[in-house]
């Protein structure tokens, strides 16, 4: 039963992921994001959590960040992850009843003759679209952001984890397996003890020859 069924009554207690197994992913059963209290910190930690894992599988992973309040609070949070291919995603969207502020996806990891680090001009359209900001994090490191008012693309800091295959690389944080191996227990480590020495085999004993008796 998922830990935070109180929160969600319009969705049933025992589903996964909103009711959404294809298009979103659910590790641990919690929120899908912290609150913040701006949206670039929101898209920030989006980034630090996900563009690992979006390089490492090659795929893009995409949120909606929505504002929310916390003790009497105003600020912001993400979705969880809509995980999509190597060039597209679908963006989850907000819970009902919460307002979306922007959408933030990946790029993956950085494949030869795709734009990999700036929006494409389908990724400006689906915000132009939805009238709402979008955030890019991207395989060089970078957490980009455009403006839809403006039409202007700003990058918000570098310091993301990035491909080593990316020639433009910003930084040398690499993506790191995002799961990390349960170390093996001492009852479960096997202990080597000492092969006993065999014991010599004894001599064969020789067969006497049998007497030959003849009539």
């Amino acid at each position: 039963m998922d830990p935070l069924a109180e929160k969600y009554y319009s969705i049933l207690p025992y589903a996964y992921c909103l009711g959404n197994p294809i298009r979103l992913i659910d590790i641990d059963g919690r929120d899908p994001g912290d609150f913040f209290r701006t949206r670039n910190g929101a898209a920030n930690d989006w980034g630090k959590l996900y563009n690992a894992r979006s390089i490492a599988e090659g795929q893009e992973y995409g949120s909606t960040i929505y504002r929310t309040t916390k003790n009497g609070k105003s600020g912001y949070t993400y979705t969880v992850p809509a995980v999509g291919g190597n060039d597209h995603v679908t963006e989850s969207a907000a819970l009902a009843g919460k307002k979306p502020v922007a959408d933030i996806h990946s790029h993956g990891e950085y494949e030869e003759g795709y734009d990999n680090n700036i929006f494409s001009p389908k990724d400006k359209w689906n915000n132009y679209n939805k009238k709402i900001d979008g955030y890019l994090t991207t395989p060089d490191g970078s957490l980009k952001k455009y403006d839809v008012n403006s039409a202007k693309t700003s990058v918000v800091n570098t310091d993301l984890p990035s491909d080593p295959k990316d020639p433009e690389r910003k930084n040398d944080v690499s993506p790191t397996n995002t799961q990390t191996p349960v170390p093996a227990t001492p009852e479960a480590t096997p202990t080597l003890l000492p092969t006993p020495a065999l014991a010599p085999a004894p001599a064969p004993t020789p067969i006497q020859p049998k007497p030959w008796v003849l009539f």
